[in-house]
């Protein structure tokens, strides 16, 4: 320490709040894309797994094409991360295969109302799934963004058990000296 003296260092401040900051907003963007694919979702299930006998496919079909096509569009930044994963890592994850199943089945979907719209039937459409998909996986995004904040106010709990200043009895001192612990 002796040795620093004439530089006069200087301890910084934690920047903690900075942290807490940013699981916060992303707590909030998670969340808030969570409750829209919520939203999306229910009514697609409620037009494929209803009981409703003789009722007309096309508006059903349509209605469920515009809300998934919401959905996945809500859902990009699983996309994205997953593409910059592939991109600038060039490793391979559990986001890339929700991905690829995600898409696939909206541009199957897409192509089968397609077909279904100039009356000729090429398969069901998958539209539930795709919305299923995209609303579960932002849930245990979020989950995960939650316990990511309990273990970050966890951890600063157990920093301010620790002592912020320490003695420094230096050899032939009569005194000891009082020192910031970082």
């Amino acid at each position: 320490m002796k040795y620093l003296e004439p530089f006069e260092p200087t301890v910084l401040e934690r920047s903690v709040r900075s942290v807490e900051d940013r699981i916060q907003a992303d707590l909030r963007d998670i969340a808030m894309r969570t409750l829209i694919c919520a939203a999306l979702t229910a009514p697609v299930l409620v037009f494929v797994w209803s009981p409703i006998r003789n009722r007309p496919v096309k508006p059903y079909a349509t209605a469920s094409m515009v809300l998934s096509t919401a959905a996945v569009i809500v859902g990009y930044p699983l996309y994205r991360s997953s593409i910059s994963l592939i991109w600038y890592l060039r490793e391979i994850d559990l986001g890339l295969l929700a991905s690829v199943s995600i898409l696939s089945a909206y541009a199957f979907s897409a192509v089968a109302y397609a077909f279904e719209m100039a009356d000729r039937k090429f398969g069901d459409t998958l539209f539930e799934t795709v919305t299923l998909l995209i609303t579960l996986i932002f849930m245990g995004r979020t989950i995960q963004v939650l316990t990511r904040r309990l273990a970050c106010s966890m951890l600063k709990g157990l920093t301010n058990l620790q002592p912020k200043t320490a003695g420094l009895l230096e050899k032939g001192a009569e005194h000891e000296r009082v020192i910031d612990i970082r």
